[in-house]
């Protein structure tokens, strides 16, 4: 989960349930059930799968330089609201160099991320 207010819910809504289901007077299998499916929920949730499969991804050089070529876009982003005409064209400049290092790297297998 990405932001502090994320957890507060999943544990809000994890505390909601809990607290019914004591109320309530669930056996012991049960509330064990409930508690282990909960559990997997906020695991799925978390991203916990994707961080335990191994990176599929083959163009790592590729996928590197479109990750910065982003950067570049947020960047110019926050130039132009904020008025910053010049450090916007410097950051222009930067994206046409990483657009070339795009066209280098597309189609190369494996690399340094």
């Amino acid at each position: 989960m990405r932001t502090r207010s994320d957890k507060m819910m999943a544990a809000g809504g994890l505390s909601t349930i809990l607290a019914q289901t004591l109320f309530v007077g669930a056996t012991p299998t049960q509330f064990t059930v409930m508690v282990l499916g909960i559990l997997l929920i906020l695991a799925a949730l978390s991203g916990l799968g994707r961080r335990l499969q191994p990176e599929k991804r083959i163009y790592l050089q590729l996928r590197a330089e479109v990750d910065r070529f982003l950067t570049l876009v947020r960047q110019i982003n926050v130039h132009a609201i904020a008025g910053e005409g010049e450090q916007a064209c410097e950051t222009k400049a930067t994206m046409h160099e990483s657009v070339e290092r795009i066209a280098l790297v597309t189609g190369v297998v494996g690399g340094e991320n």
